[in-house]
């Protein structure tokens, strides 16, 4: 149900994804959740590369550029942000489980299951 603001209240309409009709909830579940993890894991990294980008670019052409301490603090406060501000967006989705290592040591735990120890960690190894 959606609210329509044409009718004035709650109107019934199919509001799901399209083409996945045919998978089971828990199905669903998981690959809204791989995406998940897909989608925060390249934002995450695209920011924190563009803070790197940013950090290393010197102010004038200067021929034996070395950074100092503040574009080093720099980029590390570009990827503790950038992993902070992606975990807060998608942990009610996905968990936010970016990092495999951490997903393996959840599961030894028994804090979550192997299948949801997988998606992350097919969806986030790297293709050669």
């Amino acid at each position: 149900m959606v609210f329509s603001s044409r009718n004035s209240g709650w109107v019934e309409r199919d509001v799901r994804i399209k083409g996945l009709g045919w998978m089971n909830i828990e199905l669903k579940n998981e690959f809204v959740a791989a995406i998940g993890e897909y989608v925060g894991t390249v934002l995450f990294l695209f920011f924190a590369f563009a803070g790197t980008q940013v950090a290393n670019v010197p102010a004038a052409a200067v021929v034996n550029y070395q950074p100092a301490a503040a574009n080093i603090l720099y980029i590390a406060l570009s990827f503790g942000f950038s992993l902070a501000v992606n975990a807060w967006v998608f942990y009610r989705i996905s968990g936010s489980l970016f990092n495999p290592a951490v997903t393996l040591a959840m599961v030894l735990a028994g804090a979550i299951s192997w299948k949801r120890h997988a998606q992350p960690t097919l969806s986030l190894s790297p293709r050669n």
